[in-house]
């Protein structure tokens, strides 16, 4: 419990250095199922009352998978329980047969963007952790790219799309993936391990 709370304080420590910015405002956060992603919508929920700024959670199926509507679904189920307003979004397009990863990543921010249009969301809150920089680092290492390609995510960025530029925030980069694991265990929150992952 000691482990949690001083978890959650650190959380809340973020959202204070962001209140300025997030008061009234609708903040989108992107939840894909996984322990990183639920961990992150039961933070930011956690703190919308004090902090004053609304929730709105965003899940993209990408139907790249068969299992992919039932995920969606679960996070659907999982958000109504948590009482955070959440809208199903679907990559609906044709794919590529290559390039897959790329260009789902591209549809991926084009059709948040257009959600957080829709919704009047002025950041999107994407669960990135320490696993993920260390994971970046190394793919771009393993690529050769020079100090100004290995440099790694950053807490906050902007990004160009089709709808528009889009506020990306990245409130958990300093959380190692097992501490996200944590969270949702001693919340007991049920989370989705994706294969792809691995």
């Amino acid at each position: 419990m000691k482990n949690k709370n001083l978890l959650t304080n650190n959380f809340e420590i973020f959202i204070n250095n962001y209140s300025e910015r997030l008061f009234r405002k609708n903040i989108a956060v992107a939840v894909s199922g996984g322990c990183d992603s639920i961990a992150l919508a039961y933070l930011t929920d956690k703190f919308k009352s004090k902090y004053e700024y609304n929730i709105i959670a965003l899940t993209l199926d990408h139907q790249l998978r068969k299992e992919s509507a039932d995920e969606t679904k679960f996070v659907k189920d999982l958000m109504h329980k948590l009482e955070i307003p959440h809208h199903s979004l679907s990559w609906t397009e044709e794919k590529p047969s290559t390039r897959i990863q790329e260009t789902a990543r591209i549809a991926r921010y084009n059709i948040l963007a257009e959600a957080c249009n829709k919704y009047k969301c002025e950041y999107l809150f994407l669960g990135h952790h320490a696993d993920d920089q260390l994971e970046t680092f190394i793919i771009r290492l393993n690529a050769k790219s020079g100090l100004d390609g290995l440099s790694c995510m950053q807490e906050e960025s902007r990004i160009l799309t089709n709808n528009r530029s889009l506020n990306l925030i990245r409130p958990l980069l300093k959380y190692r993936k097992e501490t996200l694991k944590n969270i949702c265990k001693n919340s007991q929150l049920k989370w989705i391990e994706d294969p792809s992952n691995y």
